[in-house]
């Protein structure tokens, strides 16, 4: 068991193709600075995205579309992905359910890879981090890969790894325990009664493998403890294949102080980590807002100046684990004492990725071409980011999903929740110079109107989640 506040670590098939050629405009503060796009054409290497509905997954077709890339998306049947509605996709698949099972994915991407060889493919999900990385002598045989070995990325994926990697870097994480057995779980209950130590965040070990995507929740007693540990436990909560191939503990899940500067104060640096265990270019922003507002998933971020040390520890992680990539890495930051907890060690495309890339850093097109071996691209693109960087004023940029963020503060104000004065500064903080979207573009349009038809049809269809989400 672990002490309060703590840095040690815990023990314990083809449907649509679109032949348009896109010409397109730059984002006012990169225009004119990034390297030269290309017409699309196969000689530049195909690349297939999965998860074709995630904002990341998005940015990547946008960002591999403009820069010649011919870009595959693999939807579910019967649905119209983010993705597969952008002018930047050239061609639509069928693939798997996302409820299907790991082999079926498999299989699905070893038919892809056969009938496109060269394909370049990287995860867009911690599922297909997973996925990829343990399979990923079968997958190199047709695709075109970047990726560290198995150990390496669920080195980052499950979080007990990833704190144990922490306390040898020096890195502080949030007080960490990790009970595997009910004696222990009873003892660390009577602890935290004793101790004052509720509330605490219960969360998964790791994101890999789950049936419901669960991020975490908030505990204030041992009895909604001993509740939320048996309900994570149950069968079905982790896909049975990924159970066969993971530490046999895993389905008991890590609880955590919890620790509310997170809710406007994780800090994120994201970045391109090559094979040396080097961040070659890297970003850094905040989470202002986030759903639900306690804990949740980030809607609008603001730009932040890269903290050395932390640099320094990221790369120290990298190659205790020998990763190497696309990452973001998260830190709740503790402004009084100056002091970054670890959370999370993303090794794939992730949510806000565009913001990134808007801000001149095109983590996608590094991925592709450190896959094919174009080491001078990769540097011609690290040398770009980096002048962008040092020529730009970080605090001045934002990023947010306009119309998903402007109906959230709506229905925040409707609520009594947000006083009048706070609900027309977020306003205002949205008209500044210097605003990224994460799904309106000027040159691709119609990703966003499906991005407003899939929330508008998930709270109909799901009113008390709607009604969580934007009420509390």
């Amino acid at each position: 068991m672990l002490p309060q506040d703590s840095s040690h670590a815990v023990h314990a098939r083809s449907v649509h193709e679109n032949p348009a050629r896109p010409v397109v405009k730059r984002p006012s503060s990169v225009r004119g600075r990034l390297p030269a796009r290309r017409a699309v054409s196969d000689s530049a290497g195909s690349t297939l995205l999965t998860d074709p509905d995630y904002y990341g997954s998005l940015a990547a077709v946008r960002d591999l579309g403009r820069a010649g890339v011919s870009v595959r998306v693999a939807d579910e049947q019967g649905q119209r992905s983010r993705s597969a509605t952008s002018r930047f996709c050239r061609q639509r698949v069928v693939g798997p359910d996302a409820a299907q099972h790991s082999d079926h994915r498999l299989a699905f991407l070893l038919e892809q890879g056969r009938e496109h060889e060269g394909t370049f493919l990287y995860p867009t999900s911690d599922d297909m981090a997973w996925l990829v990385a343990r399979h990923q002598d079968a997958l190199r045989t047709h695709f075109r890969l970047y990726q560290p070995s198995a150990d390496a990325t669920f080195g980052l994926l499950d979080k007990s790894r990833l704190y144990a990697h922490a306390e040898t870097a020096g890195v502080p994480f949030p007080a960490t325990h990790a009970p595997t057995t009910l004696t222990a779980l009873a003892e660390l209950c009577a602890h935290l009664e004793r101790s004052g130590g509720f509330p605490v965040i219960l969360k998964p070990r790791t994101q890999a493998g789950l049936r419901n995507k669960v991020k975490g929740q908030i505990v204030t007693t041992t009895a909604e403890l001993l509740a939320g540990v048996s309900q994570m436990r149950q069968p079905g909560f982790y896909e049975a294949d990924f159970l066969q191939s993971a530490p046999t503990d895993i389905t008991w899940p890590l609880v955590q102080r919890y620790m509310p500067d997170a809710q406007q104060n994780t800090y994120s640096v994201s970045g391109f980590i090559d094979a040396t265990g080097t961040l070659r270019a890297a970003r850094a922003s905040v989470k202002v807002f986030q759903i639900p507002v306690r804990i949740g998933v980030g809607v609008a971020f603001e730009g932040r100046p890269l903290v050395p040390r932390l640099i320094t520890r990221i790369e120290q992680i990298a190659r205790a684990t020998g990763y190497h990539g696309v990452c973001e890495v998260e830190f709740i930051h503790v402004a009084k004492q100056d002091l970054y907890y670890l959370m999370d060690f993303n090794p794939r495309y992730y949510g806000q990725m565009q913001f990134e890339i808007s801000r001149g850093l095109a983590l996608p097109r590094l991925a592709h071409a450190a896959a094919h071996g174009r080491d001078a691209e990769v540097s011609a693109l690290c040398d770009t980011a980096d002048d962008i960087h040092r020529t730009t004023n970080p605090a001045s940029q934002r990023y947010c999903n306009r119309w998903l963020f402007q109906s959230l503060l709506r229905a925040q104000r409707l609520s009594g929740r947000m006083p009048a004065d706070r609900h027309a500064a977020w306003l205002q903080w949205m008209d500044g110079r210097e605003v990224f979207d994460s799904v309106r573009a000027d040159d691709d349009p119609a990703p966003a109107v499906a991005d407003r038809s899939r929330h508008l049809r998930r709270w109909v269809r799901h009113p008390r989640s709607g009604y969580r989400e934007l009420f509390q």
